[in-house]
């Protein structure tokens, strides 16, 4: 996003665009409670990089909603032939993850961080209106990608949107465009009515995978917080509801925000995963303790659904489950061999948790990489083991079967107790196809109907013409020696 830049609001969250742009904002409902589409909390600023560098030239537009989520469209009304066919592409990066506070994180698809470009043949400047052709959402996570979208005008002037949205609240927020172009022809395209036109698709509730770890001497449960965890995914890694594991902390004031290497009560010792009476009794009115933003509730649907829905007062009437670490014989736990057992299933809601209906995949494989040789196996209709490893760190690496693709990560990174078995389900769905970033040397031609920068900074310039300045510094040190080799020849 080239050339120059203007300013359409001041202040501490301030709005610049490149000349020729504007700005749509999704309403806030005026509660500030509620932490969707904050208008009022979004940034817009050129963005030089790093983190990331721009996609093309000096400068890309960064959109900052941090800690909020927001549904931003940057617009240019461009003047076009009526009835004629034209062709939109952009590219766009996301960062949106919770960093506890160190500044660095992978983006995190549960975020539900999306994007995608549209045109309104009419010229319109509203991207809810029926009209408006969209390309597909696009998901670009820690990279950029591209997206395209044809369309045939009606007047004079079309309109191209970039649009972004987020599901869920996350401390770092961001979403990047770059290398944006509209040019004439291509297949052309009109929504074929206003039914069409259908809302932003909801993001199925999902929450990453946690490893859980194993129990103390006495029964006892404590999470050690890792990259990537968040309260949902604690509380379904150990089959809790997130106001129970949040009864059992009351020092968690606020259930969006925890830090790598934060300590999080699971189960107290003797077992039992209830908060003590006291802790209940402050909990009776959670919403003055940790309200809970709409946003953020990703344990609620098919996530809640797959598991116990008790309340905590109810968890605390039940019997807890026996504990026999204690009553195991004394050993050595760097002396006992751990295994890792890997489940490939078809995950067909695409939410990363296997439901009792998703069945088993075959014929996709698996390979563990440790500090020996690594291991490689084929997955089958059961559980595929490794066995006979040392505790520690290992990476699981993951291939989908032909015609399916992963709904998790394809790479794990797994810290394996000495003497513990880790059960670990990936989900792959039907036809999903990863989006995957053009090759180095694909060519891409741009219209020089949208603004660019065509003066490039006073370094820019030297940098242009060095060549040119050594070339004539040669010359004069050559006329120069010539000078003085006459002097002297004279002399």
């Amino acid at each position: 996003m080239q050339g120059e830049y203007i300013s359409i609001r001041g202040g501490e969250k301030r709005i610049v665009v490149p000349a020729g742009w504007n700005v749509w904002l999704h309403p806030h409902s005026g509660n500030f409670e509620d932490y969707t589409n904050r208008a009022d909390k979004v940034d817009i600023q050129p963005h030089p990089g790093p983190g990331p560098n721009p996609q093309e030239g000096s400068r890309a537009l960064a959109i900052d909603c941090g800690y909020v989520t927001c549904t931003v469209a940057v617009y240019q009304q461009i003047a076009v032939a009526a009835n004629s066919n034209v062709t939109a592409s952009a590219w766009s990066h996301v960062r949106a993850c919770n960093h506890g506070g160190s500044g660095n994180c992978g983006s995190a698809i549960e975020s539900g961080s999306q994007t995608r470009i549209g045109i309104d043949p009419n010229g319109g400047n509203n991207p809810n209106d029926a009209d408006v052709v969209w390309s597909n959402w696009s998901q670009p996570h820690d990279q950029w990608l591209e997206v395209t979208v044809n369309a045939t005008t009606t007047g004079p002037t079309a309109t191209l949107f970039l649009y972004s949205t987020q599901a869920n609240v996350a401390e770092l927020n961001k979403t990047y465009w770059d290398n944006v172009s509209l040019v004439g022809g291509g297949p052309g395209g009109a929504v074929a009515g206003a039914e069409v036109a259908a809302p932003a698709p909801t993001v199925p509730p999902q929450v990453p995978f946690v490893a859980p770890q194993r129990a103390e001497d006495d029964g006892s449960i404590v999470h050690v917080v890792r990259p990537g965890n968040t309260i949902d995914s604690i509380a379904v890694a150990y089959d809790l509801t997130r106001p129970e594991l949040l009864a059992l902390n009351p020092d968690i004031t606020n259930p969006r925000i925890i830090s790598v290497g934060q300590r999080i009560t699971v189960r107290r010792a003797g077992g039992s995963s209830a908060p003590d009476e006291s802790a209940a009794a402050v909990d009776e009115a959670p919403a003055e303790t940790a309200p809970e933003p709409a946003p953020e509730r990703v344990d609620d649907g098919a996530a809640q659904g797959s598991r116990r829905a008790v309340t905590a007062n109810a968890a605390a009437d039940l019997a807890p489950a026996p504990v026999s670490v204690a009553a195991l014989p004394a050993m050595d736990p760097l002396a006992m061999r751990a295994s890792v057992c890997v489940t490939l299933f078809d995950d067909v809601n695409r939410n990363r948790l296997r439901e009792p209906d998703e069945r088993a995949l075959a014929s996709g494989l698996l390979q563990l990489i440790g500090a020996g040789d690594p291991a490689r196996m084929a997955t089958g209709e059961e559980a595929s083991c490794f066995e006979d490893l040392e505790g520690g760190a290992w990476l699981l690496e993951i291939i989908a079967p032909e015609g399916y693709g992963l709904t998790a990560p394809g790479q794990l990174q797994l810290s394996l107790p000495s003497g513990a078995r880790l059960d670990v389900a990936v989900g792959a769905a039907a036809g999903l196809q990863p989006p995957v970033a053009p090759a180095p040397d694909e060519v891409h031609v741009f219209s020089d109907d949208i603004v660019r920068d065509s003066t490039g900074t006073a370094l820019d310039v030297l940098l242009a013409n060095l060549g040119y300045i050594a070339f004539g510094l040669a010359g004069l040190v050559l006329i120069a020696g010539g000078a003085l080799t006459l002097s002297l020849r004279r002399r």
